[in-house]
């Protein structure tokens, strides 16, 4: 079994060069570096990331798994019938991954989620203590995302997402940050 090719096959909107980019940022992390995903879906982007984890990295996805609200009739419509979660943890499962709800100071490295809102979960996280944030989620609100989540970043760390060509998330960023770099649709803020 290949998890990175496995990863592949799980539905989701980003391609392989910014999976890749993804899987380098952690496997050139410190040993002890805590990254954060702001978005999961059924877990594309999040496979990459736990597969690149070593030592005792820790990587926390969060989501509500509720799909995006204006996006609920369309291409996350499958919330109105389906748990997504379960097919996130079935998906996670097949990559050889468990992931585990996430306690807040307890050291000891590996994948877990939070199921709620981003603003909330924020509050969870001491400021300073995150390696990266990759931010994926409500497109309309990716720059209160990255103002709730940028205290949260070690100097030095990394803030990044997903969907820059999305309608208005370009627009959002480049109001409050330099954009130093844009792989495919993924970008990374010079923070």
């Amino acid at each position: 079994m290949n998890k990175l090719t496995d990863g592949l096959q799980i539905q989701g909107w980003m391609g392989e060069l910014e999976l890749g980019w993804l899987h380098a940022m952690v496997q050139d992390a410190p040993d002890d570096a805590l990254v954060v995903e702001l978005g999961a879906w059924k877990g594309r982007s999040t496979g990459f990331l736990y597969d690149a984890m070593h030592h005792q990295q820790s990587v926390c996805t969060v989501d509500t798994w509720l799909g995006q609200a204006d996006l609920r009739h369309t291409s996350h419509s499958e919330v109105l019938h389906t748990d997504v979660f379960l097919e996130f943890l079935d998906n996670m499962e097949c990559l050889g991954e468990e992931p585990v709800w996430y306690e807040p100071g307890i050291p000891g490295g590996g994948a877990s989620y939070l199921r709620m809102f981003s603003v909330d979960a924020a509050t969870l996280f001491e400021d300073g203590s995150l390696y990266a944030v990759f931010v994926d989620s409500d497109h309309r609100a990716v720059g209160e995302d990255a103002d709730t989540w940028r205290p949260k970043i070690t100097p030095g760390g990394i803030l990044c997402g997903h969907d820059w060509n999305w309608t208005g998330v370009k627009e959002q960023l480049e109001q409050r940050f330099n954009i130093k770099e844009v792989v495919g649709d993924l970008w990374v803020a010079d923070i």
